[in-house]
């Protein structure tokens, strides 16, 4: 630090207007990591929807219509 102010780097400012965190970014990198791993060790297997959810599961009516179908 110079002048007692932290770096740019440091707060999370960038030149193009974005903020972001020292701890968002690593947040953001262990999330690839994971997700990396996760394709890494894929056995193909799929799961139904009652299989995740359990069975006789009905979703939330929340109003959202959407645009296609």
């Amino acid at each position: 630090m110079e002048d007692n102010q932290p770096k740019r780097g440091m707060t999370g400012d960038c030149d193009c207007g974005c903020s972001t965190s020292v701890a968002r970014t690593e947040e953001d990198f262990t999330l690839y990591r994971k997700a990396v791993e996760r394709l890494h060790d894929d056995d193909g297997t799929r799961l139904t929807g009652e299989e995740v959810f359990g069975a006789g599961y009905t979703p939330v009516d929340d109003g959202y219509k959407p645009e296609f179908e």
